[in-house]
């Protein structure tokens, strides 16, 4: 009958409404080209019963388990992990290499701009090519979107403008005019004044020099403003208990302490990586 949906355009517009809700359900919609290896994969962010629901297919693909917790034989523990940065406005986590953790984050910050009008992201990295390629991996996501997403949402690209690759910002215009951002910085001595975001990643936080100025400047702004801010990183020396030292592991030894109350950290050790052996 006129006026009514059919089906496909009931389904779709619930797949968006989902996806609106929790970036759990909006994350399965994005491809993540990987420049390095040459490899696309998926996030695993949805359980068989949500990847049903929303007539998907799931990709948790669960390996040989090794009689460890729930996560560990699959790549399910994305999901865990997701809710675990969201639920908590300052976090640590400490990982083996190529788990995917930062990919997250950036699943996560593109989630915002696509989502919610008017919020401004970061990213501090090493080096200024760092930031570069990690803001390109957002770039690589949101154009891996489908069409209806990106149609429902009502966005267009204000920056980078034409065929151009971003080079240290996205901008995407939302249909109140408003923008949403995401800026890739390194982490130079002066990078974290004056500056207020909704969420922040610092990737590879412990090769980072000036870690611990740019986390001090940053927090009192974010977190004012309910923000989410974390560190990933690999491991990279220790503090050494005066101030010195190297800043990631002072926050993480110190999370939930006297220093850093309100901090969460996790560990993610190598066989978070499903298909990993010991060898």
């Amino acid at each position: 009958m006129p006026g009514h949906l059919t089906y496909e355009q009931a389904l779709t517009g619930y797949r968006f409404e989902k996806a609106r809700e929790h970036p759990r359900y909006f994350l399965p919609w994005v491809k993540c080209p990987d420049s390095r290896s040459g490899d696309v994969f998926q996030f695993a962010t949805v359980d068989e019963a949500e990847a049903a629901d929303l007539e998907i297919e799931f990709v948790g693909r669960k390996h040989t388990p090794r009689g460890t917790p729930r996560g560990h034989d699959s790549w399910l523990w994305q999901r865990d992990y997701l809710d675990w940065i969201l639920d908590n406005p300052f976090t640590v986590t400490l990982k083996a290499r190529q788990l995917g953790v930062s990919w997250i984050w950036d699943g996560a910050i593109l989630w915002d701009m696509v989502m919610f009008a008017g919020i401004d992201d970061l990213i501090y990295s090493i080096k200024e090519e760092d930031a570069a390629e990690q803001v390109n991996r957002v770039w690589d996501m949101y154009l891996s979107l489908p069409d209806w997403l990106i149609e429902m949402a009502g966005i267009t690209v204000v920056k980078p403008f034409g065929n151009a690759r971003p080079t240290q910002r996205i901008e995407l215009e939302h249909p109140d005019g408003r923008l949403s951002t995401v800026t890739g910085m390194p982490a130079t001595k002066k990078a974290g004044h004056g500056r207020v975001a909704r969420r922040v990643l610092f990737d590879e936080g412990a090769h980072q020099e000036y870690a611990r100025s740019t986390w001090k400047a940053i927090i009192p702004a974010a977190g004012d403003a309910g923000g989410n801010i974390g560190m990933v990183s690999t491991a990279n020396g220790i503090s050494d208990g005066q101030g010195g030292g190297n800043f990631f592991h002072e926050v993480y030894a110190g999370a939930g302490g006297v220093e850093y109350p309100t901090t969460k950290k996790v560990f993610l050790p190598w066989h978070h990586h499903p298909v990993r052996t010991q060898e």
